[in-house]
């Protein structure tokens, strides 16, 4: 339901987009963008219901909508920190958590790029492209990896392993894999091997 205000309102001289969509909003900046979203929205309204529709027009008020709902939604508050410490909780349960939420905005995309621990979860063999893997290796900084490789297939994944392995903190590997292990691993605490007739688990290796 819109709420009612004059449609031939005009927006506040010099308020053509949020001063700096990637700031948090003042008090009186919210409520300026709330009052100019009714205006918004009564114009989105009118603009579908008129006789002759303007799809363009229609198209740069459902923009500008968006962009100002964006810009003072709650979630656009949360602190840095408590951000990061979601992050890490979602990349634990799915590797693939930082791809997501790097994806839904800028100011996320920012944070998980701030966050390295969250992209040591990452299942690397499902990356394709040697770019791809050093490109996740780096944004882990020198943070603590943990590694599941199930198969030898991916040649680019293991020879960039290779330059990380004082990272590894647990690895997950099939057998056929074994020659990285002549490499050395300091701060490997958990290596688990497969592909024989049963998984060999190694704790403390």
């Amino acid at each position: 339901m819109v709420i009612p205000y004059p449609t031939g309102c005009s927006l506040p001289y010099g308020y053509v987009a949020p001063p700096n969509a990637h700031a948090l909003p003042s008090k009186e900046e919210i409520e300026d963008t709330k009052n100019i979203i009714i205006i918004l929205e009564n114009r989105l309204q009118a603009a579908k219901g008129a006789r002759w529709r303007s799809r363009s027009k229609i198209k740069k008020l459902q923009r500008e909508l968006e962009q100002r709902k964006a810009w003072i939604a709650p979630i656009g508050r949360i602190l840095h920190d408590v951000l990061s410490c979601i992050f890490l909780e979602a990349c634990q349960t799915d590797p693939m958590a930082p791809f997501i939420l790097g994806g839904v905005c800028t100011i996320w995309r920012r944070s998980s790029f701030d966050t390295p621990r969250a992209w040591t979860f990452v299942q690397l063999h499902h990356l394709k492209t040697a770019e791809a893997i050093q490109l996740v290796l780096n944004r882990g900084a020198a943070c603590p990896l943990y590694v599941d490789v199930p198969s030898k297939s991916n040649l680019h994944l293991n020879i960039a392993l290779e330059g990380h392995t004082q990272r590894m903190r647990c690895l997950r590997m099939d057998i056929s894999f074994y020659e990285i292990l002549q490499h050395s691993f300091s701060n490997l605490t958990k290596l688990a091997m497969i592909g024989g007739e049963t998984d060999t688990v190694v704790s403390d290796p």
